[in-house]
């Protein structure tokens, strides 16, 4: 709806409220899906080899990390904009949420549009940003059995690779904390052209989040030591090879911009064609890494909470810029579309 306020404009408002419950739910797979049987290959080219324990590619879903959880929220939201001018338009939108695990949080966004021809205008808007762990992060775990063959008595034994809840005794005992929600800080300014046939836009943007969710590096034993494994067969953590878990332990910085420029025009009879091409450039950095946790430093394990590995996957594991051309041909009730798109490399560790 619309208030007169004896500005030069109306004011116009925009009300919402939502209520959203969410459930997350893991059950065990099948018995053999998991099942460690010590047997070697019998013959072949591996023979006498472990084999893979459970399930080909990934174990099933074991027992003990079966779990049955709901979360609730509730959000309120409004919006308000008006013509400050004939050319300045100005909107502000608020939103407060609350949830049933994370209490109460305020978001916002100020965003303005100012024409300076009929066909040229600026745009921008700065707003924050709440992202609540969701449910899968904060409750998921797995356990991928292992089978090690015991150089002293040529025995196969079972390990757990371990994807570690939060919350549980052994996240807990290598240093996790409960996840606390991501919170960012989002800029955008950029130009829109409109003149007879064209048409174009550019966007730059930059985004911060910090106590962004990751998941951890992969604390393991190094080479001749039996450290970590011995700490959790302590702790009553029996049988533990190698532990992760997700944890709050970056903050970082994605900056960029995108371009679209098109291009309409009318042949008569023989139809209209609408030439599209468009850009995108943006880089991630990671610009804090929490400190590693005491308990995992104490037992000589010096692989930090984010390691190398990880921060190459989120900061080039995606392609830091895309390219894409579009045609569209219509004639009457028919069309031909042709499209391509050009990624850009991405890097991984070997």
């Amino acid at each position: 709806g619309s208030v007169d306020l004896g500005w030069r404009a109306p004011l116009n408002l925009a009300l919402g409220a939502s209520y959203r419950q969410d459930t997350y739910e893991i059950t065990a797979g099948e018995l053999g899906s998991y099942q460690f049987g010590p047997e070697r290959v019998l013959d072949g080219p591996n023979i006498n080899a472990q084999p893979v324990i459970g399930s080909q590619g990934f174990a099933g879903i074991q027992p003990i990390d079966e779990v049955d959880v709901d979360r609730d929220n509730i959000g309120l939201f409004i919006e308000a904009s008006t013509d400050l001018t004939a050319d300045w338009l100005i909107t502000a939108a608020g939103r407060f949420e609350t949830y049933s695990d994370f209490g109460e949080t305020w978001t916002g966004q100020v965003a303005t549009r100012y024409a300076f021809t009929d066909s040229f205008a600026f745009r921008a808007s700065v707003s924050n940003g709440f992202h609540a762990p969701s449910l899968a992060q904060q409750f998921y775990g797995s356990s991928v059995g292992r089978g090690i063959i015991n150089l002293t008595t040529g025995d196969s034994e079972f390990f757990l690779v371990k994807l570690a809840p939060t919350g549980s005794a052994l996240a807990e005992a290598l240093g996790a904390r409960d996840l606390e929600p991501e919170q960012s800080l989002n800029v955008s300014a950029g130009f829109t052209l409109d003149q007879g046939p064209w048409r174009a836009s550019l966007d730059f943007y930059r985004i911060n989040i910090d106590d962004r969710i990751v998941l951890s590096s992969n604390y393991v034993d190094g080479p001749g030591s039996t450290a970590l494994r011995d700490y959790l067969t302590s702790i009553g953590q029996p049988g533990v090879l190698s532990v992760r878990y997700f944890t709050n332990a970056i903050d970082t910085e994605t900056q960029g911009f995108d371009l679209t420029v098109s291009h309409s025009s009318d042949f008569g009879r023989y139809g209209d064609l609408r030439l599209t091409g468009a850009y995108n450039y943006n880089e991630t950095e990671v610009t804090r890494i929490a400190p590693t946790p005491s308990q995992v430093t104490a037992l000589g394990i010096t692989t930090p909470i984010f390691d190398i590995t990880e921060r190459t996957r989120l900061e080039r594991g995606t392609p830091r810029d895309k390219f894409a051309l579009s045609a569209n041909w219509s004639v009457g009730r028919f069309q031909v579309n042709l499209n391509g798109t050009r990624y850009g490399e991405v890097e991984q560790l070997a």
